[in-house]
């Protein structure tokens, strides 16, 4: 695929941006998963305008984030949240960037953003697709993939780890080895990530086809043992009786086997013997 479908209103709300004299791409995961085969109507807007340009284009404007360069377009009923193209600043907490700086180049502002199949664009009135990372490589190898160098981008923001084994289980893709390696080094730096933060990534595990897929990689990578020790002690404790499994393996499955689209049902099932290791 290298034209994306793009819908008449999103055509339209680019034309008033392109007859001003600015660029509008779609960005993110709304072009992931349309490449995937997956549906979307969830769209995320990058352009070369700044926040005040676009705010001068439009009527309605909410300033949803305009620290960081977003706004959010209120038009004909819809809602369009636009980002100005930028890199980031320093990040001095493994999460949030210090300071952005506004820049007028797509190829620098998808250069910093996590992996690589979260780094495609498509035109917002053409539909013409921009890879410039290998994103549409790593969806045909069903890899998840770091832009640059891993250890700079999970260095940056923490939560990146998480998103990783998040993704890992939501498309069922496999982590790329050097990713993975990096993943692992600095899974210590997820204890910076607020709560809030790190119940939204792991309730997206446990919504997807196969939770095991995520938590495995969490598991892999040392996440779960930061993040759900008592849950990573199950590991080898085995148990006596019909059980094949050991107490991690055991609590995995039954995570599987929990109905999906009840992510409490599940995580109880999940923690549902985390007192045993120690207990034994």
């Amino acid at each position: 695929m290298n034209r994306f479908p793009v819908p008449s209103r999103i055509r339209q709300f680019a034309t008033r941006f392109h007859d001003a004299g600015f660029s509008l791409y779609i960005v993110g995961g709304a072009v992931r998963d349309q490449v995937i085969g997956r549906s979307t109507n969830d769209y995320d807007f990058a352009t070369d305008a700044l926040p005040q340009q676009v705010v001068a284009l439009f009527r309605n404007v909410v300033l949803t984030g305009i620290k960081h360069g977003t706004v959010t377009v209120l038009l004909r009923g819809e809602s369009y949240e636009v980002t100005t193209f930028r890199t980031d600043g320093t990040y001095d907490d493994h999460r949030h960037p210090e300071q952005v700086h506004f820049v007028s180049s797509l190829a620098d502002d998808l250069s910093r953003r996590d992996f690589t199949i979260n780094a495609l664009a498509a035109h917002a009135r053409t539909g013409e697709i921009i890879d410039l990372h290998g994103g549409m490589r790593d969806i045909e190898d069903k890899c998840i993939r770091a832009i640059g160098d891993p250890l700079l981008r999970f260095t940056e923001d923490a939560l990146r780890i998480l998103r990783g084994c998040r993704f890992s289980a939501q498309l069922e893709f496999s982590i790329e080895q050097t990713t993975l390696h990096a993943m692992s080094s600095l899974a210590h730096t997820l204890v910076s990530v607020s709560g809030e933060r790190v119940r939204a990534e792991l309730f997206k595990i446990l919504d997807a086809g196969r939770p095991s897929v995520g938590l495995r990689a969490m598991q892999k990578c040392g996440a779960l043992e930061v993040l759900l020790p008592e849950l990573a002690e199950g590991a080898s404790v085995t148990q006596k009786g019909n059980h094949r499994f050991d107490v991690l393996d055991h609590a995995i499955a039954c995570c599987d086997a929990a109905p999906r689209g009840k992510p409490l049902v599940r995580l109880a099932a999940l923690l549902h013997d985390i007192g045993k290791p120690r207990s034994k």
